[in-house]
């Protein structure tokens, strides 16, 4: 079996931004905007007041991780008001 190459922390980065620019510009406007109690899908664009626009890489729980603009962020979403 072969083993799975791991990537470093550049390509990391060069795969988010691919993601991120992707991903924003399929939304073209589209992006919902970000609230602690909305809940969020892996994939979809958000529109964060202090960050930007971000694209939902991952869901669990009440977190969701996101890609913004040269950066990740760990963020709170489902959260009853």
């Amino acid at each position: 079996m072969a083993k799975a190459k791991k990537r470093t922390v550049k390509q990391m980065k060069e795969d988010d931004a691919k993601r991120w620019e992707r991903e924003t510009t399929k939304a073209k406007g589209q992006a919902r905007p970000y609230m602690t109690s909305a809940l969020f899908v892996i994939d979809q664009v958000i529109n964060h007041e202090s960050f930007g626009l971000g694209v939902v890489t991952s869901v669990a729980d009440k977190k969701i991780e996101v890609i913004f603009e040269g950066q990740r962020k760990l963020l709170i979403h489902n959260i009853n008001s």
